[in-house]
């Protein structure tokens, strides 16, 4: 059978006296065989990096595609996307989308592993001031469209829509400011 010819089988041992010359040959039958399972040692993880457009003028998010080892973390995915955008580390920073609620999920700005951030996920970068920066205020915003035809009261009327755009600016800045 398939198994027989291809999962037993018989050992050979053979054995010299180093004194004697004696040679001793030794037959120990197996009946299996064990196998590494090859583990995936990279994960790729594609990422969205929106640019400050007040550094580099309007433009698309790029998307780039990084390959960390299983065990690196998030600081790990900042230092490899920076090599690779031109972005400085300190400036970056990683949102998991809720693509479905078209909102932020999470905001990454700690050491936690990627092994903890779902292999699904849509992971977006934002280039920012550094969120340490005290002087600086960190938003997200949420794009959200409107039914005319309705009232709306408590924001019910309200869809969002797109993927969220995440802002930093200097506290100080006025409305008008911010929104130019």
């Amino acid at each position: 059978s398939f198994v027989y010819d291809n999962f037993y089988g018989l050992y050979k041992s053979k054995c010299v006296c180093p004194q004697c010359n004696k040679v001793t040959v030794k037959f120990d039958p197996f009946n299996h065989i064990t196998l590494e399972i090859p583990q995936q040692p990279l994960r790729h993880m594609a990422l969205l990096l929106t640019r400050d457009c007040a550094e580099t003028g309007p433009g698309l998010p790029t998307k780039y595609c990084v390959s960390l080892p299983s065990t690196a973390n998030v600081n790990n995915v900042k230092e490899r996307l920076s090599e690779v955008s031109g972005v400085p580390q300190a400036r970056l920073v990683l949102c998991e989308f809720d693509v479905n609620g078209h909102r932020l999920k999470s905001v990454y700005n700690d050491p936690r592993p990627i092994s903890t951030i779902s292999q699904d996920s849509i992971i977006g970068a934002y280039e920012s001031a550094p969120t340490e920066d005290r002087n600086q205020v960190h938003c997200a915003v949420i794009h959200v469209s409107v039914n005319s035809n309705l009232v709306d009261v408590g924001g019910i009327n309200r869809q969002p829509f797109g993927i969220p755009i995440f802002l930093s600016f200097n506290a100080s800045f006025s409305c008008a400011q911010i929104y130019e």
